[in-house]
């Protein structure tokens, strides 16, 4: 998924809402996938270059806005459970 809550403008519960409805969209059988990376050196590809860039998704985080974020958190609880 490519978003843009900015582009979606306000919503009741936020980026939540979102990734909710589209859990409920695709049911069990479907994939959800978003985004998540950084690109703290402009781009993905010049990030991953970094020898020492290592995304550990139990503690990075992202730049992609409020849904990859959200994402993300869901992710990292997700791998606690």
């Amino acid at each position: 998924l490519h978003s843009s809550l900015k582009s979606i403008g306000y919503v009741v519960g936020g980026p939540m809402t979102i990734i909710e409805a589209l859990r409920e969209l695709l049911t069990s059988e479907g994939t959800l996938m978003i985004p998540t990376y950084s690109m703290k050196e402009g781009s993905m590809y010049k990030t991953c270059l970094k020898k020492d860039y290592i995304f550990d998704p139990k503690t990075s985080k992202t730049d992609l806005g409020a849904i990859p974020s959200t994402f993300l958190t869901l992710s990292k609880i997700s791998l606690i459970l």
